[in-house]
């Protein structure tokens, strides 16, 4: 595949955040514990 695909991933994935609070929250807490 090309890099159409990891955009239209990351595009997917944006808009489920915004759209999903509990996924917002999950992924949050990855991204804390990944800057520690």
């Amino acid at each position: 595949r090309d890099h159409t695909t990891a955009i239209h991933a990351c595009e997917k994935i944006t808009k489920n955040i915004n759209n999903d609070s509990g996924l917002n929250q999950k992924i949050m807490l990855i991204k804390e514990r990944l800057y520690k």
